[in-house]
């Protein structure tokens, strides 16, 4: 059943976004279930630190947006994935990242509807988050006066309580 929903969830992602095989609907996997589903996931050697206590267990290097690499990292914890980073930086000293964020904002939006945005095109950092029932989708577009970076973060949708803020 899994496997279905993997593949009608991959044909409705359009042809840009499918050329990564990465997205919210891995969160919750077990480590067997993930390696069904990426086949070239990878176990780290050494585990990454996440946040909230994650760990970052696997990577599948293979992962393209747009044409760009984006090293992909699941972090794991209770032996079941709970977030996924997308990283890609720019190797040259001129940071070409603006159009390939733009390009990827816009498969989000056509996916998840439209984001909230914050930040403009010239500032240092924008960033987007696309709520997407379970999972949340959040943009990251760093630039510094040399490269520039892009990541995806893919981790569980939380509505926090207002007593609890």
């Amino acid at each position: 059943m899994r496997g279905v929903l993997l593949a009608a969830l991959l044909a409705a992602s359009g042809a840009s976004m499918a050329q990564s095989a990465v997205g919210g609907y891995l969160l919750g996997l077990t480590d067997t279930e993930l390696q069904a589903a990426v086949p070239d996931v990878q176990r780290l050697r050494k585990t990454l630190p996440g946040p909230r206590g994650l760990r970052g267990n696997w990577e599948a290097s293979t992962t393209r947006l747009h044409g760009l690499p984006f090293p992909t990292t699941f972090y794991v914890r209770d032996q079941r994935v709970q977030r996924i980073e997308q990283l890609w930086r720019s190797n040259t000293g001129l940071c070409t990242g603006e159009p390939v964020f733009a390009a990827i904002s816009t498969d989000m939006d056509t996916l998840y509807g439209a984001g909230m945005t914050s930040g403009e095109v010239d500032d240092v950092q924008q960033s987007s988050v696309w709520q997407a029932g379970a999972f949340d989708v959040i943009g990251y577009f760093t630039r510094s006066p040399g490269p520039c970076t892009i990541r995806l973060v893919y981790q569980w949708h939380v509505v926090k309580d207002a007593s609890a803020l």
